[in-house]
Formats: C-alpha cells, sequence, structure tokens
C-alpha cells in the first residue's frame, strides 16, 4: 500500500517500502547519520541511478540472504532487498553494524509475501539448546525436485498436533507449514523443536504472524492460513507484510519519515487490529483487550477509516477522561496529518463525554456552568433529608446506595426502587427498608429538580431524552474509547447520538482497567453487542517481563489476562525498590532517570505515576527537580508530548497513554489501596469493589510502560504488589 497521494512519486518501475525495523533502526542513528540517510533514500526515490549512491548486491552470506547495500554518506549503509521493481529498505546502521545485520537476517518473497527473518542457520550456531545436530538432522521432507507436498503426516487437520506430541510439529508436513508462512529454511528446526519451550527462543527471529500461528498450533488451536499465499500477488499486499512493511509514494513521505513524524502505531497494524478497524457491522459492536493491545490505536484508525467514508456525517470520538481524549487527540492529529486530510479531521469531534454532555445541556437547556452538582452537595442534600425525616443512617451507606443504586440506575420512584439492580450491594435490604429510604432519595431529587441541578447522570438522562425527540442524530459514528468505564446513563447518551445503523457505534474496553465506574452489562445500558463482539489477543506494548508483572498485579487469571506479548523480543527491565523514607525514594527515581538518559532514553520517553496528585508533586517532580529535567503534568496537557519534558500524572491520569520508560512510585501500604477510600465503605459488597478499582490503577500505571519499569515505595510495600519481587528497603543506588 502507499502512504500518501501525490508530493512526487518514484520513478516509474522503482518501488520504494520501508521496514518496521527500519524505522527502529533509523532512531538510533546520530543526527548526522539521519540526515546522510535520508539524502540517500530521496536519491533512490527521485534519481535511483545517481553514482552517489553506490548501489551494489552484496557478497557472501549477505549476498545468498537476498541483500543489496547503498551508500548514505562515508560510514553510514542502508540494506534493502530487490524484488523485481521493489526495494524494500530493511536496515540501516554503520557499515560494519550493517553488514553484521545483513549476515544475520533474510530477504525472500516468499509464496506471494515478502518476509524478513533471522538466518536459522545463524541461530543454531548461537544456541547450546535445542542440539544444532539434532535441528539440522530434521531436513525438510516431501519437497525434493518433482515432489508432491505430502498430506498424510501433517497431523490432525484443523486442530493442531495432539497434546502429548513431541516435538510438537513433528507431524506436519511441509506444505502445511509453508501455507503457514513458514520459510523453507526453517521448515527443519520448526519441525524439530523438541517441545514447546523452545517456542520462546524463536520470538523476532521467524515474522511475526508465522511464529504466532505456530504457538496457536503447539496449543491445539488451528490457526487461520494467511489468505497471501497465492503467487503473482503483490508482495506488499500481502496481510502479513503489510503488518511490517509500507511502500513510500512520494518525497513527502520520505521527509515525514526521517523528520520522526511517523510513529510506528501509524503504519504498521496487527492483522487483528487492522481487521477490527476495516470490519463492518449492522449496529453496535465491541472490541476488548487487555494492556497493550492496541485497544486506542485501533479507536483512533477506526474514527479516521469512518471519518473519511462519512461523506456528509460527522464522527465522534469520545472517552470519559479529558487526559486520554487529549491524547486521542494528538493522535488522530497525527493520523491525518497529511494535507489531502483536512477533510476528513474536520469532521472528527474529539471530546471527553462529561464535557460533551454539558455542552449539550447549555445548547439544549441553557444551563450554566454550576448546573451539574458536586459530591458535596449531594451528601448534604442526603443528610438534609435524612435528619428531617429522623433516619440515622449512616452518611456512607445513603452515599453508597445514592450513587450504586438510586442516581445509577436514574430510579425515580418506590415501586422503581424495590426493583432496582443492587448488584455489587453485598447489604441485603428488604423491601419494607427501601420503602422507609425512598423518602430521602425522593426528597433530594425533588430538591434538585425544584433548583434546576442535575447530577452527571441526570443530566444524561435529560439529554438523552431530548436527543431522542429530535429528528436528525448529531453523529453518523461514534467511537468510544475506554468504554469500561462510562455509567449506563452515559452509555446511553453516546446511543442517542447516532441513528442505529450499520457501524453506528463502536465500544473499545478493558474490563482489567475499570477505575471509575461500577460493573455492569451492556445489555442492561440497552447497547446490545451480541455477535459484534471481537478480542484482540497479542500485546505488543509490553516487554514480556513487564506483561508479566502486570498480569501478577491484576491478581489471578481471567481470559482478558491471557493477552501474549509480541514485544517480549524486548528484553524488559523491571526494577522494584522499597526505600526508608520519600527523600530516599526521589533520590532513587532521580538516579533512573540518570542511568535511563545514558542508555539513550530522552524524558520525553518517561512518564512518572503516583496513586495521589500530592505525592506526585512531593516525591516525583521532586526527583525530576533533583537531576534537572522539565516535567510536565498530564492533566494539564491533555496527556499530549511535551518535547523533552518527564510526563507527570497520577494513574488516573495514565489511561490510553503508554511510554517507553515508567516509574509508579509510592506503592506503600495505606497508599495503594488508598485507605481513605476503603474506610468510607460501610457495605462490604462496595468495600469489594474499591478494592478491585485500586488494583486495577496500579495495573494501569504499571502496563503504561514499554520496555523500563520501576516500581518504588517506602516502608511496608502495597499488598498488591508479587510478593516475589518485594525486597526489603535499600539505600537508594
Amino acid at each position: 500500500m502507499r502512504v500518501t497521494k501525490g508530493g512526487g512519486t518514484s520513478p516509474p518501475g522503482r518501488r520504494i517500502a520501508v521496514t518496521s525495523a527500519f524505522n527502529e533502526a533509523l532512531n538510533r542513528l546520530d543526527n548526522a547519520s539521519k540526515k546522510s540517510a535520508h539524502t540517500a533514500v530521496m536519491e533512490l526515490l527521485t534519481t535511483p541511478d545517481s553514482a552517489g549512491l553506490n548501489f551494489e548486491q552484496l557478497s557472501g552470506r549477505a549476498k545468498k540472504n537476498g541483500w543489496s547495500s547503498s551508500r548514505a554518506g562515508r560510514d553510514v549503509r542502508i540494506i534493502l532487498g530487490v524484488h523485481h521493481d521493489l526495494y524494500c529498505l530493511a536496515w540501516v546502521d554503520h557499515h560494519d553494524a550493517a553488514y553484521r545485520w545483513a549476515e544475520s537476517n533474510v530477504f525472500r518473497v516468499h509464496e506471494g509475501c515478502a518476509q524478513i527473518y533471522v538466518d536459522p542457520n545463524i541461530v543454531l550456531d548461537a544456541a547450546p539448546t535445542p542440539d544444532p545436530s539434532h535441528l539440522r538432522s530434521a531436513t525438510p521432507r516431501g519437497r525434493g525436485a518433482g515432489d508432491t507436498p505430502g498430506t498424510a503426516d501433517r497431523g490432525p487437520a484443523g486442530s493442531g498436533p495432539p497434546a502429548e506430541a513431541s516435538p510438537p510439529f513433528a507431524a506436519c508436513d511441509d506444505r502445511y507449514l509453508l501455507d503457514l508462512g513458514v520459510p523453507p529454511e526453517w521448515i527443519g528446526p520448526v519441525r524439530a523443536l523438541p517441545s514447546t519451550n523452545e517456542l520462546e527462543a524463536l520470538i523476532g527471529k521467524l515474522p511475526d504472524p508465522v511464529w504466532e500461528r505456530l504457538v496457536d498450533l503447539a496449543g491445539g488451536k488451528a490457526p487461520s492460513l494467511p489468505a497471501q499465499r497465492e503467487l503473482g500477488l503483490d508482495p506488499l499486499e500481502a496481510p502479513d507484510a503489510r503488518r511490517t512493511m509500507v511502500e513510500l509514494a512520494s518525497e513527502a513521505d520520505v521527509d515525514r519519515l526521517f523528520n520522526m513524524q511517523w510513529e510506528a502505531w501509524e503504519l504498521f497494524l496487527h492483522p487483528e487490529q487492522r481487521d477490527s478497524v476495516e470490519a463492518d457491522h449492522e449496529g453496535p459492536c465491541l472490541i476488548r483487550g487487555a494492556a497493550g493491545t492496541g485497544k486506542t490505536v485501533v479507536a483512533v484508525h477506526r474514527a479516521a477509516r469512518l471519518a473519511r467514508e462519512a461523506e456528509t456525517g460527522r464522527v465522534l470520538l469520545t472517552c470519559y477522561s479529558s487526559t486520554l481524549s487529549g491524547e486521542l487527540g494528538r493522535r488522530l492529529r497525527r493520523l491525518l496529518s497529511a494535507e489531502e486530510d483536512r477533510e476528513t479531521r474536520a469532521r472528527v469531534d474529539i471530546v471527553n463525554v462529561d464535557r460533551l454532555l454539558h455542552k449539550l445541556g447549555r445548547e439544549l437547556f441553557e444551563l450554566g456552568e454550576q448546573a451539574v452538582t458536586t459530591e458535596e452537595t449531594q451528601r448534604a442534600l442526603l443528610a438534609a433529608a435524612a435528619s428531617r425525616i429522623g433516619r440515622t443512617d449512616g452518611e456512607e451507606f445513603l452515599w453508597e446506595e445514592w450513587t450504586g443504586v438510586v442516581d445509577f440506575w436514574g430510579v425515580d420512584s418506590d415501586e422503581a426502587y424495590r426493583q432496582a439492580s443492587r448488584e455489587g450491594r453485598k447489604i441485603p435490604l428488604p423491601a419494607v427498608e427501601r420503602a422507609r429510604l425512598w423518602p430521602i432519595f425522593a426528597e433530594v431529587i425533588a430538591n434538585l429538580r425544584d433548583q434546576g441541578r442535575y447530577t452527571w447522570a441526570g443530566l444524561a438522562r435529560v439529554v438523552t431524552a431530548r436527543l431522542k425527540e429530535a429528528t436528525d442524530r448529531r453523529y453518523a459514528h461514534v467511537v468510544v474509547d475506554e468504554a469500561q468505564d462510562l455509567s449506563p446513563a452515559q452509555l446511553a447518551f453516546l446511543r442517542a447520538l447516532v441513528a442505529p445503523g450499520k457501524n453506528d457505534l463502536t465500544l473499545v474496553a478493558d474490563p482489567g482497567q475499570q477505575i471509575f465506574k461500577r460493573s455492569f452489562s451492556w445489555i442492561a445500558a440497552g447497547i446490545d453487542v451480541r455477535g459484534r463482539s471481537v478480542r484482540l489477543h497479542w500485546s505488543y506494548r509490553n516487554a514480556r517481563t513487564i506483561a508479566e508483572i502486570g498480569a501478577a498485579i491484576r491478581g489471578g487469571s481471567s481470559e482478558e489476562d491471557e493477552a501474549r506479548p509480541i514485544g517480549a523480543r524486548i528484553a524488559g527491565r523491571v526494577s522494584f525498590r522499597g526505600t526508608a523514607s520519600a527523600e530516599d525514594e526521589a533520590e532513587l527515581v532521580g538516579k533512573w532517570i540518570t542511568r535511563l538518559g545514558e542508555r539513550g532514553v530522552s524524558p520525553g520517553e518517561i512518564a512518572i505515576f503516583a496513586r495521589t496528585k500530592n505525592y506526585l508533586q512531593r516525591v516525583g517532580a521532586a526527583a525530576a527537580g533533583r537531576v534537572e529535567v522539565p516535567v510536565f503534568e498530564l492533566r494539564q496537557r491533555g496527556g499530549t508530548s511535551s518535547g523533552d519534558g518527564i510526563a507527570i500524572g497520577t494513574m488516573h491520569n495514565a489511561k490510553g497513554l503508554e511510554r517507553r520508560a515508567v516509574a509508579v512510585i509510592g506503592c506503600s501500604a495505606g497508599f495503594v489501596p488508598l485507605t481513605r477510600v476503603l474506610d468510607r465503605m460501610s457495605d462490604p459488597g462496595e468495600r469489594e469493589l474499591a478494592l478491585q478499582r485500586e488494583r486495577n490503577l496500579l495495573y494501569v500505571a504499571a502496563t503504561r510502560a514499554r520496555e523500563y519499569l520501576l516500581v518504588t515505595w517506602v516502608g511496608e510495600p502495597s499488598p498488591f504488589l508479587p510478593a516475589d519481587r518485594v525486597r526489603p528497603p535499600q539505600p537508594p543506588s
């Protein structure tokens, strides 16, 4: 696929593509080397016969692996694979390092699909286990000259090899493995793997889609055969190739690539992410997945795709928090930054749900800024009503009943209260007791109505009712990120913004990251996603160690915990450190920031999260100040990047964000979970829900990290931290 239209295209008969690996290698070069590479790629695109390129096919093993090179200045070389008119830029590095890479990696077009993978001979020479001679003894079968691929020994078709099979792929014939995308050189080593444990060592060595299919097969799940395995197809249009390769169609594309105006998520989507973006549904759909599976990426790409197709209608991209809405806006602007996307950008509104509710409240009802009541006001009204009626129920009990049942579900009569759902409320409340309590809630509802004031849920209900009366809806499509944090009233409001129809409402969610609201079923909120729910299985953000920490923090296991980290090829660095004082903690975090800088991690790639804003300032900001690194608060900047500054925010602000390195500070008993939140819960059910939300907060904060994670505490550590990671407090180092 081509990235852009116009802007000066490559000469006829010459197509230039870039890989995600090239993009990563480019980011590691110094500025002078990047400038040289920029000039070389531009020449390759526009004047491919330029003598200065010194374009040549390599020799020896690099030649056998399918590589050519192009000079980019005195010491920088671009490694590229050539297939007919396709020139695939795969790596860029200094001379010796570039050639070493070419000797270790292979470029092939395998049955219609361009692939890059590690030379299996390199792997076998380097690995003591499994025994190299054992692996090499298993040569490909059934693929000699004139042979017809066999099928009798491929194993149980559609079900994978039996669980007791060892090696796990011994029963798979050549044709089947080739159909899965396994390169011919890898068939023998793959078939000879002694056990599924050895699959871990192949991460990043086989093409990612191939490795994932082998994981499924080894687990007894029938992998889908890729549709690209037909000779004659464009090698860049094959689904596997689209995941890691993209064509540079113009000089503007080259400029964007070298000016770091592209991020990997803009160009390289996992097939299941792409399928979720491009799928069509008659009615609401749900896209779910654990942290790191790219839900926000899917939400942004899907909003962009629907906006391109909505010739006249508008698209709403929304979420619960203002911080995340700022990040959504930043990403959409990047994705639609080309000049030809100007009209598409203009058709998308990005605003969080409460801000949009307030806007429509002013528009439809001429409501003032103070129309929505605060928690303090609602508590005062409850207390006053209880006093007049002579009830002595505890303040927290009444508040939990109001927020968890009455206002949450829009209860408006004693009969409705008797029948209302009490999910999560473990204190029994017989019908006669509800009848005695109802006058308190009825008085609060009446007081709010007489004052012309609303709770957020109440405002959502009246706005929803008015929207349903209108003949025209506000939007053609609505896309909701982090939908698990919305209330039934908010979801009903979003449902009313868009007319029922094709791709009307897209919900993107992960119940394991629920931190703002209580759980309930989608259908209870009036949204039926049955038959239109898909799950993202693969986590591309977190290194495996960080993904494992996240699962341990969340506690137990569930379907959502099973996201498998593609990013496992990244050697994640995780550190858990306890200290004796907050001052020591700040010093420890400051030294961590310094070490990150020495490893090439810029401040703009770092974030610090804490449970409370006060602790964030007292320790997080102080740590950055000690090493003279600027910071910016996520809440104030709406989640957007701030150049060289470290992002700091509460754990609530972490939703939907990611950074290369993350420090989660103040993870002490009493802070995580926050004691004052739990102590005010009188209902055991409410306390249990609050405890799970606190656990989810820590999970969300920790899983923002791609490569580096630091978790710190003072004194006694949080009970949510994995026991095997906790050590006695140590001096800062």
